[in-house]
C-alpha cells in the first residue's frame, strides 16, 4: 500500500506505531462513488469522512462494525476485506513499478506496508475457490 504520511490513513498508521500495535483497516468495494472522492480528498483530521460522504449525498452514511475490528463501514458495500497493517518496515512486502496508460512504468519498486487480511466475505471465499 502506498501510506502517505499527509492523509489521515498515514497518520493513523504513525499513531498505531507509537502505541506498537497493528493498525486495523478496511478494504470496501462496491459502494458509492462518495467514498472514493472523500478518501482522496484533503479533509482535516478532526473530521469524519463519513460526515462529508453524508453531506454530499444528502442522507447520512448508515454503518456496521466490522466483525474483527472496531472499525464501522457502509452497511450497503458490495464486500469488506477487514485485517492488519503492521508499521515496522521488517513485514513490508515489494511493490512496483507500475504500468502507467502511456506505456512506460512509473515509480520505483520498494518495500511497502501490506494488508494482513483476516476476513473476507463468504460470498468471496467461494468464488475465489471456483476460479
Amino acid at each position: 500500500m502506498t501510506i502517505t504520511p499527509g492523509q489521515h490513513i498515514g497518520q493513523h498508521l504513525t499513531k498505531y506505531k507509537q502505541m506498537g500495535k497493528e493498525m486495523p483497516i478496511a478494504v470496501v468495494n462496491g459502494w458509492d462513488s462518495t467514498l472514493e472522492y472523500t478518501a482522496t480528498s484533503g479533509i482535516p483530521m478532526d473530521v469524519c469522512e463519513y460526515d462529508i460522504m453524508g453531506a454530499i449525498r444528502g442522507e447520512p452514511v448508515e454503518l456496521v462494525k466490522c466483525e474483527t475490528s472496531d472499525l464501522e463501514v457502509p452497511a450497503s458495500a458490495e464486500t469488506v476485506f477487514a485485517g492488519f497493517v503492521s508499521s515496522d518496515p521488517a513485514t513490508y512486502e515489494w511493490e512496483g513499478p507500475f504500468a502507467e496508460f502511456t506505456g512506460y512504468y512509473a515509480g520505483e519498486k520498494r518495500k511497502k506496508p501490506s494488508i494482513r487480511v483476516e476476513c473476507i466475505p463468504v460470498g468471496m471465499i467461494l468464488f475465489l475457490q471456483i476460479h
